[in-house]
């Protein structure tokens, strides 16, 4: 499996030591989300972060990709995910995250 990541200040001797590729910064999203086939988001939760996976970006994921979303809920704008589920455009999802943090809503999933 071929580890391919963003990260605003990569640190190239560990990226080499763990075989990963460093696409870039944040600036260079779009090219790795048309290589991934999982998608992990490990990432905090702040104004320029927020829904920065939408629409656009889910639709540049390969079809059948997978997502992992251990960062938090809001990184990932819920209804073009729920979207790209019913689809099929993706393979599949796992939250360890909510859109709110104390949820009380019956969940979609």
């Amino acid at each position: 499996m071929k580890i391919i990541a963003i990260q605003k200040h990569p640190d190239k001797v560990t990226a080499q030591n763990l075989g990963v590729e460093w696409v870039g910064g944040v600036v260079d999203l779009h090219h790795l989300l048309k290589r991934a086939e999982y998608l992990f988001i490990c990432i905090p939760l702040n104004a320029e972060t927020r829904n920065i996976i939408s629409k656009r970006e889910l639709a540049l994921l390969p079809k059948g990709a997978f997502i992992l979303n251990a960062a938090r809920g809001s990184i990932i704008n819920k209804q073009a995910l729920i979207q790209a589920l019913d689809s099929k455009h993706l393979g599949g999802v796992a939250l360890d995250v909510y859109w709110k943090e104390s949820p009380n809503q019956k969940i979609q999933f």
